[in-house]
């Protein structure tokens, strides 16, 4: 009896694990600079925005690096995110996403050198 119990209890997980998988969207994000030149090495930051969910849980948040072309992907859950790119001497930019089930979303920034940076550096660039 307790083998069966331990078969079905993984069998609604493994169920569970298919229902939630199926219902998951796409983000993806490209990263370019001020010229439209790809931003490579850039990092992507996704918090979950617990607002409107019924699952009030907050989940971890997700960072992914950019490639040579400046992209990155990430498959989430439905619900809104707040998505931040950032590259280094780069000013960062936030977006509040909101990510629907078996959506997917392409966002594109255009960073610009921080002016901060560029005052310290700008003989340098």
């Amino acid at each position: 009896m307790a083998r069966l119990s331990g078969w079905i209890a993984l069998m609604i997980g493994l169920f569970g694990q298919v229902i939630v998988n199926a219902q998951s969207g796409t983000l993806n994000g490209t990263v370019l600079d001020s010229e439209g030149a790809a931003v490579a090495s850039a990092y992507v930051l996704v918090h979950h925005d617990v607002s409107g969910s019924r699952d009030m849980e907050s989940r971890q948040d997700i960072t992914r690096t950019t490639d040579t072309r400046g992209r990155s992907r990430a498959q989430l859950q439905p619900g809104f995110y707040d998505v931040c790119f950032m590259a280094t001497g780069f000013t960062p930019q936030c977006q509040k996403v909101l990510l629907k089930p078996k959506e997917t979303v392409d966002r594109t920034v255009r960073l610009k050198i921080d002016p901060s940076v560029l005052k310290e550096l700008a003989d340098k660039f």
